[in-house]
């Protein structure tokens, strides 16, 4: 069947304006003060309590010029480098890849997941996804301190806001150590140096640091609980007594002590090898899901709806409230109790008026009360959280990244940057309590320097594209809240709206890219696919209209148009040369649909895969001459499959799959839950997490 561009339709809206701006970086005009870190870079047994230790220099800061030079030395020892200036269609060399790749990059901390604060109420720690932790000074709101936990990393499979799903960090009370349990092993670092100074393996999910800094108590909640919590030493983690049977355990407010819970009794014992003590207290109700105060000396427990604050050293109950806890944490002054529930968060005070005040987040992962009670940080899927009292609650500047499952990604024509776009899943709920969950954003990565370079907020990217000279790029924003347009923004650093807008008048867009001509666009709708004008002038007939959700690429020549469904059509005239497949219905399920197409290099290969909300996901590859059916991939690939131009490895997901001989390369040992993922021009893989992290693995 021929169809030829004989009318023009004026179905699209120009328009000039920019989106708005998501909430700016947090800073804190009000207070200056003391970090109130203890410097113990000596012996953990020195007593060292100067609260005014400066930390060292911690190297370039990110975005400097050393940093960047330092990123550039990195990045050609790994093979990143782009190498000379090329024109956009000059002849690229590919090198031949030998099937082995080797991890040599990380972009983004990934998303908050458990946070602490310091007895002192000065120091706040955050975990991420990815391992890192970040050390905040709260009376400031600065960053005084990142670095990676250790080796390996954690488990990518493990989802942060699974029910059951424990992990646990947490800081000295002087604020001098910092200590993870993640399931796999409990370890403590030096906050002034980054140094560790204990890494004991175990099952631990639960840690917390004695107050004279040369002890440690680790235990297991959840699936792995085994009713007993262990006291180690610093920094040789020789076990020095177990107490059982415990649910939860602290040190007392000296140190002296160890205290625990377990099914409605409170005992106190010594913090030695004889661990001995007074008779438990039997209390009057049997809880669960209970946590001591970080002196010691308040047990916060749930027996379902009632919630009692109780005194360690006789039992009595000093405050109550009601409510359906998730999670149990009590301020650093110790005046007030922080419930995680099903809808969001409930704070009270410890005394006879509980004074409940409650906050709509439903989605927080963890949350902590400091500087006095004065500063509230909640994480959650969607970043990190703050106000001071009395205030709104506004967004936490930390670690570089965006936490939120990566929606598209785009590598510019040298290699040298990296876009990614993220946004929240269509579960997070779209009412008025889902609104910090519908935040979505893009940013450029340098990948020389694995550094951020720009964000561009509110642009929930359905997909990504860099203009061939690669100053410009194209954005099919679906942002609800809008409504889907096409965008085209400079990469200047200065622009801060795009410089054109396209607004589709009668058809709902879900992707673009750049069309057969410099001035042309090929957009992709819900119900078809046509090629428009920058004027926003329709210049076809929508194609494959009966065909829902429809994918399209060009050939790297720009003759053929390639639509999932599957059809390739010549760009001049829309001729259509072959077809494959009857069409695919329109889904119910709109969040499950990924369609992809993509050439291989040399155009003579096609790479089709429609994603639908059920598995399995149908892959194919076409001879694009013929249109033959030259391999079903369908039980070997992952959604979004990509070429490497010499054509014969195949990239989806976490692993390479070679053409000549089936060969299946992982790249991971223990693959986490990834997403989309892409080559760059030299061979470097770039591989996205649903935690919004990027992995980069070089040729060997």
């Amino acid at each position: 069947m021929r169809r030829r561009a004989s009318w023009v339709g004026l179905l699209l809206v120009l328009e000039a304006s920019a989106p708005g701006c998501l909430g700016g970086v947090y800073s804190d005009p009000l207070r200056t003060g003391e970090d109130g870190v203890a410097d113990r870079s000596s012996a953990p047994d020195s007593g060292s309590t100067d609260e005014a230790a400066e930390y060292p220099e911690a190297g370039p800061e990110p975005g400097s010029d050393a940093r960047r030079e330092a990123g550039r030395e990195a990045g050609s020892e790994a093979g990143l480098e782009a190498g000379p200036d090329r024109r956009p269609d000059a002849d690229v060399f590919v090198p031949t890849l030998s099937g082995r790749w080797k991890a040599c990059g990380q972009l983004g901390a990934g998303s908050p997941r458990r946070l602490a604060v310091s007895a002192n109420g000065l120091i706040a720690a955050i975990l991420f996804t990815g391992g890192k932790i970040a050390l905040h000074s709260l009376p400031r709101g600065e960053l005084i301190r990142e670095f990676q936990t250790s080796l390996p990393p954690p488990d990518g499979r493990a989802d942060p806001d699974a029910y059951g799903e424990i992990n646990d960090i947490t800081l000295s009370p002087d604020g001098a150590l910092v200590a993870i349990a993640d399931g796999r092993h409990a370890a403590g670092w030096n906050l002034v140096d980054s140094l560790p100074v204990f890494d004991l393996p175990g099952r631990y999910t639960r840690v917390r640091l004695s107050p004279r800094g040369n002890q440690f108590l680790v235990w297991a909640e959840g699936a792995d609980s085994f009713n007993e919590a262990e006291l180690h030493a610093i920094p040789d983690g020789a076990l020095v007594h177990s107490y059982s049977p415990s649910q939860t355990a602290a040190f007392s407010d000296e140190g002296n002590q160890v205290l625990t819970y377990y099914d409605g009794w409170i005992a106190a014992a010594a913090a030695d090898a004889g661990g001995a003590g007074p008779e438990p207290i039997k209390l009057d109700t049997s809880y669960f899901l209970a946590t001591f105060s970080q002196s010691g000396r308040y047990l916060v427990a749930s027996s379902d709806p009632d919630i009692d604050v109780l005194l360690t050293s006789n039992g009595k109950r000093v405050a109550q409230t009601t409510g359906q806890a998730n999670g149990l944490k009590f301020s650093d002054d110790e005046t007030r109790v922080l419930v995680q529930e099903g809808g969001g968060l409930m704070i009270f005070d410890v005394g006879s008026n509980p004074n409940v005040r409650r906050f709509e987040r439903p989605l927080i992962r963890d949350v902590v009360l400091g500087d006095g009670g004065r500063f509230l940080l909640l994480a959650e899927a969607a970043g990190l959280y703050a106000a001071r009292e009395g205030a709104e609650l506004t967004r936490f500047a930390s670690l570089p990244g965006q936490g939120l499952p990566i929606l598209s990604m785009a590598v510019s024509p040298d290699g040298r940057q990296l876009l990614v776009g993220s946004g929240a899943p269509s579960y997070y709920g779209s009412g008025p309590s889902a609104g910090p969950y519908l935040r979505s954003d893009v940013m450029l990565w340098d990948l020389w320097t694995q550094e951020p370079q720009r964000t561009f907020p509110g642009v929930r990217a359905g997909s990504i594209e860099f203009s061939a000279a690669g100053d410009r790029v194209l954005f099919a924003n679906r942002a609800p809240i809008e409504g889907p347009r096409l965008e085209e923004w400079s990469l200047d650093a200065e622009a801060v709206e795009p410089e054109l807008t396209l607004r589709p008048a009668e058809h709902v867009l879900w992707s673009a890219a750049y069309g057969p001509s410099p001035d042309q666009f090929v957009l992709n709708f819900v119900d078809g696919v046509a090629i428009a004008s920058r004027a926003g002038t329709l210049l076809s007939p929508l194609l494959a209209s009966d065909v829902g959700f429809p994918a399209s690429a060009l050939s790297p020549d720009r003759r053929l148009l390639a639509v999932s469904g599957m059809s390739v059509w010549l760009t001049s005239d829309l001729t259509k040369l072959w077809w494959d497949a009857p069409p695919v219905p329109l889904p119910p399920d709109l969040a499950g649909v990924d369609n992809w197409v993509t050439f291989s290099r040399d155009g003579r290969l096609l790479l089709v895969s429609d994603v639908r909300p059920e598995p399995p996901v149908p892959i194919k590859l076409y001879d694009t001459a013929t249109g033959s059916l030259k391999k079903d991939l369908t039980t070997t690939l992952l959604r979004r499959p990509t070429f490497w131009p010499d054509g014969r490895w195949i990239l989806a997901g976490d692993a390479v799959w070679n053409l000549d001989d089936g060969r299946i390369v992982s790249l991971y040992t223990e693959p986490p839950e990834v997403g989309i993922s892409s080559f760059t021009p030299n061979g470097t893989i770039v591989v996205t997490r649903v935690d919004g992290i990027v992995d980069l693995f070089c040729p060997r």
